[in-house]
């Protein structure tokens, strides 16, 4: 999604990870963790590749998420 937007609007978007984790998952209302990680910004170059070629673009992208 985050690369058809910027091919499409040609905006600029960054990912952020987020993480839960419960205190007790099968608890209605339990207490939850959230932890917020640094935003990463996606390469304009991500999204000429998108236009050429979808499957490419998200391979290097996931790659990249990865080692971040």
């Amino acid at each position: 999604m985050a690369l058809g937007a910027m091919s499409k609007f040609g905006i600029r978007v960054n990912i952020v990870p987020i993480g839960l984790n419960y205190y007790k998952p099968s608890a209605f209302r339990s207490k939850v963790l959230i932890d917020v990680g640094k935003a990463y910004a996606i390469p304009n170059e991500l999204s000429d590749l998108y236009k050429k070629s979808k499957r490419e673009a998200i391979t290097v992208l996931l790659r990249e998420i990865e080692n971040v």
